[in-house]
């Protein structure tokens, strides 16, 4: 029988996570290969087996469906305007650090020994472009390469700042007892979480300095995020300090209260990443088609090829405010995973699959989650628009 080969660059949620419903759920030959380039360190009811489910229950501990999170809102002197918990028109959800879920996926991969860290994706081409059956070739930083029937970009950001007792200590008081805060002024508009054990008594963190025994800085981390216009002023730039600095920058001269700062100076450098502006518009779900019937299409076959799925940040970033980017990536591993296994079995009665085969299995992981995961982005874009100035009656 014939082995259907899939390649996934990134082993954070989504990648790891569909590579362990591809190996949980298939009952023929399945060759699943995941290249993550950082070293060791809802998809899951279709992607895991119910004992993983079970493990995985207990270490979202609040955010297992009893604590509710959304952002509150400060002005830039920080002075509270409005807890978005308590509105009923907000969307509910639950955070857990992506830190922790992602180890936990990886876990079976690295038992398994499907999952390779170190290596780096740099390129594919596609081999055969003419041929009713090509292959797709991955290329590694390493020099060496690998050949997959579909590959699989699931290499979205996945940087995150950890969290030692020390910087907890300087940390504003509002975003440890909060856990979001979200800042609209100046042309400016600022989100940051902090991702804390759910064991920790956040009223005996400032003015603490000693660590207590049984805080595990390994399961807390702290992410922000700032968005301004871009002015004629503003360059390209791409070393992490001068990213941090930039953002410290404009904070101060807009005179934004000192704890904001205090947030953006604990985040690594290492971890900044500046993404493109998210798509707000409609996306139309045969938008790749549209792509493939462009004239020049022959000349670039890896343009739009639809043996490259995309995933997660991959294809859909969006902004954090409404705490929806990880939920749907994962959703994204179960629409995909049904498609991938259906093109698994066709390889097992050795007859090669075909670029159509794909283009039929393509179409229908796309046409779930185009239309879901592009409302989330334009919902994460709109709830930036939407965020009040000035403070609010007392009570909301």
């Amino acid at each position: 029988m014939g082995e259907f080969r899939v390649i996934i660059i990134g082993g954070g949620l989504t990648g790891a996570c569909l590579a362990n419903g591809l190996l949980n759920h298939a009952d023929v030959p399945i060759r699943v290969t995941v290249f993550e380039r950082d070293p060791p360190g809802s998809g899951f009811d279709a992607c895991l087996t119910k004992d993983q489910l079970g493990a995985l229950m207990p270490i979202f501990g609040r955010s297992g469906g009893s604590l509710s999170s959304a952002p509150t809102i400060f002005d830039s002197k920080m002075n509270l305007l409005m807890e978005l918990s308590k509105l009923p028109e907000w969307s509910k959800s639950a955070p857990i650090s992506r830190a922790r879920l992602r180890d936990f996926l990886q876990a079976p991969l690295r038992e398994k020994k499907v999952i390779v860290f170190g290596k780096s994706f740099t390129k594919f081409e596609v081999l055969d472009p003419n041929e009713p059956h090509s292959v797709i070739r991955v290329h590694l930083n390493d020099g060496s390469s690998q050949d997959c029937d579909v590959l699989v970009a699931a290499d979205g950001y996945t940087g995150k700042c950890s969290l030692p007792w020390s910087t907890m200590q300087k940390l504003p008081r509002p975003l440890i007892e909060k856990g979001t805060v979200m800042c609209s002024s100046d042309s400016m508009i600022f989100f940051s979480a902090a991702y804390l054990p759910d064991n920790l008594d956040k009223t005996q963190v400032s003015g603490h300095p000693t660590k207590p025994d049984d805080y595990d800085e390994s399961q807390a981390s702290l992410m922000a995020d700032l968005a301004w216009p871009r002015g004629k002023t503003d360059q390209k730039v791409e070393d992490g300090a001068e990213k941090k600095k930039g953002m410290m920058d404009k904070m101060s001269e807009a005179d934004w209260h000192p704890d904001f700062l205090k947030i953006v100076d604990a985040i690594d450098p290492k971890t900044l990443y500046i993404p493109q502006q998210p798509v707000a518009n409609d996306t139309p779900v045969d938008c790749r088609k549209k792509l493939l019937a462009d004239e020049n299409k022959g000349k670039t076959p890896e343009l739009g090829n639809p043996r490259v799925w995309l995933m997660g940040d991959a294809i859909h970033p969006m902004f954090p405010s409404r705490g929806m980017g990880a939920n749907q990536a994962l959703h994204d591993t179960e629409d995909a995973l049904y498609p991938l296994l259906e093109l698994a079995r066709k390889a097992a009665g050795n007859v090669p699959v075909e670029n159509e085969d794909v283009v039929r299995g393509l179409a229908k992981y796309e046409e779930k989650m185009i239309p879901r995961s592009f409302e989330w982005v334009k919902k994460s874009s709109d709830a930036r628009k939407a965020i009040p100035i000035k403070p609010l009656p007392k009570g909301i």
